[in-house]
């Protein structure tokens, strides 16, 4: 039995670049889809952990643009499954995705501006991995389509550490060490994946 993969008929007349392309957006597509309730969840730990971080309008602006972004992965999952029959349409909406997922990201490395050097240890250490697991999920799904992958990853890495440095406060017990690691860890985790 053979394990080579073949394009459908009704792709016979397509060029395998683009077979191979909308594949890879298939894939991407796949990974937003099957991972909606695993952001929403991030996105409520984050809110969670950050209550009393900071001011109470810029913690309802992160809280909103990032159940936006959540419904937005939905919106577009669904958007991408009901243009499967026309493989052009298909593909053109996949390839004018390519602000999304900047987009995406900025919504993520905007959390640190408000919960760093603000939280107890514990809940800023948490904070930061679950920050780290965005960016090693997103990669996994994202690493099919490569252009997509290093707009997501740098675009993280960039408002992460933007916001570590606009925030720019102490951790809440006093000590900027405990954090200094956390944070050298999530953007050493971040560079290594862009580098893949």
């Amino acid at each position: 039995m053979s394990s080579v993969v073949t394009r459908p008929d009704h792709l016979a007349h397509r060029s395998r670049a683009d077979w191979v392309e909308a594949e890879r957006y298939a894939t991407v597509i796949k990974g937003v889809d099957s991972f909606r309730w695993t952001a929403a969840v991030c996105v409520l730990i984050l809110g969670i952990l950050s209550w009393d971080a900071g001011p109470r309008w810029a913690w309802l602006a992160l809280v909103i643009s990032s159940a936006l972004m959540v419904a937005a992965r939905v919106l577009v999952a669904e958007h991408y499954r009901a243009l499967s029959r026309d493989f052009d349409r298909q593909l053109a909406f996949a390839r004018s995705l390519w602000w999304f997922w900047p987009v995406n990201a900025v919504c993520w490395g905007a959390w640190p501006w408000l919960f760093h050097g603000r939280l107890p240890p514990q809940f800023e250490a948490a904070s930061w991995m679950v920050l780290l697991g965005v960016g090693i999920v997103a990669t996994a799904w994202m690493s099919a389509q490569r252009a997509v992958a290093h707009g997501f990853l740098s675009t993280l890495f960039i408002f992460v550490l933007a916001s570590v440095v606009l925030g720019g406060t102490q951790a809440a017990d006093g000590s900027p060490e405990s954090v200094a690691i956390w944070l050298l860890i999530l953007l050493l985790g971040y560079w290594t994946l862009l580098r893949i």
